[in-house]
């Protein structure tokens, strides 16, 4: 018999399911937010985790969730439409008993969706919710990739370029993270940009989770170029977290010679999709980034924020 929980006491249940990272309960609590809301579709006779969703408190709202890529719902996909409904109906009623007036679900892209039998986006919609803000995220499937075949003839060249040069790509070890850090740090100051995550939160991450971040790098003559850090969001889906290129080095393109490597480098250890994050704001497309990743053979698909009102 399947029974829904609010915060519940979870030691000795097991995941019948793989869920993305983000939606763990390791990496909610790694994010220090106060207070958190969880809540689970759990099988107390077989001690399963069949499903859940976390929430932190913003003012009189609860978020799915505020500082991570995306939250939403991790489903087995043994629950059926019926019982998403009643487990909706079920925390809806909870979070109005603790004050809560707005519930906002930042979803997953499309191409991360739980694989069950029906459109959670569609129930969703029909309970209430509206769409507030559709982003485009581009990704790449990495089973279609053959070395540099799969982009574009101007990155192409850019990339044999860089090749002949002698730029040099690494997957570093976690000790060049304070390296690496004041590098993206200062290219985003390039672009008049922040970091949107501090040196303290980023080296807990990977102190907390060895193997899961990874940070891989393109030298030239010894001095960074481009880097980026990594994050495994499950055993098939790499995500490309926090890329960064010198405008020093911009004739060179040296993130295509990065981000070229770095297919390679997933399709080897059998990842299926490398998601390269959004390529809007609040929903208004960034042309050049777009078309940057679409010449590196990206695909697009949406992700979506959920809000709704409680009455």
């Amino acid at each position: 018999m399947l029974t829904f929980h609010f915060n519940p006491d979870i030691q000795g249940f097991s995941l019948a399911f793989t869920p993305r990272f983000f939606n763990t309960l390791q990496f909610q609590e790694n994010q220090l937010h106060t207070p958190l809301f969880s809540f689970y579709i759990l099988d107390v006779t077989e001690k399963k985790i069949l499903g859940s969703i976390f929430f932190t408190r913003v003012g009189d709202s609860a978020f799915s969730q505020p500082n991570g890529p995306f939250g939403g719902f991790e489903l087995d996909a043994t629950i059926d439409e019926e019982t998403f409904v009643s487990f909706h109906a079920f925390f809806e009623s909870e979070l109005k008993k603790i004050g809560i007036s707005k519930i906002k679900i930042v979803e997953p892209p499309d191409i991360m969706m739980n694989d069950i039998s029906y459109e959670p986006l569609e129930k969703l919609l029909e309970l209430n919710y509206s769409i507030v803000v559709s982003e485009i995220n581009h990704f790449i499937n990495l089973d279609d990739v053959t070395d540099a075949g799969q982009i574009h003839q101007m990155e192409r060249r850019n990339f044999r370029k860089a090749l002949a040069k002698g730029y040099k790509w690494k997957l570093e070890s976690a000790d060049a993270l304070p390296e690496v850090y004041s590098f993206i740090e200062r290219c985003r100051h390039q672009n008049k940009l922040l970091i949107n995550i501090t040196y303290e939160d980023i080296d807990k991450s990977f102190r907390r989770f060895p193997g899961r971040y990874r940070i891989f790098s393109i030298r030239h003559n010894g001095y960074l170029a481009a880097v980026t850090i990594t994050v495994e969001v499950n055993e098939n889906i790499l995500y490309n977290y926090l890329p960064a290129s010198d405008k020093k080095y911009s004739t060179d393109s040296p993130m295509v010679f990065l981000l070229v490597n770095l297919y390679k480098y997933a399709k080897s250890l059998g990842y299926q999709v490398l998601d390269l994050g959004v390529s809007s704001v609040n929903g208004k497309v960034q042309t050049g980034l777009a078309e940057f990743k679409e010449r590196m053979g990206a695909l697009f698909c949406e992700k979506r924020t959920l809000e709704k009102k409680l009455g």
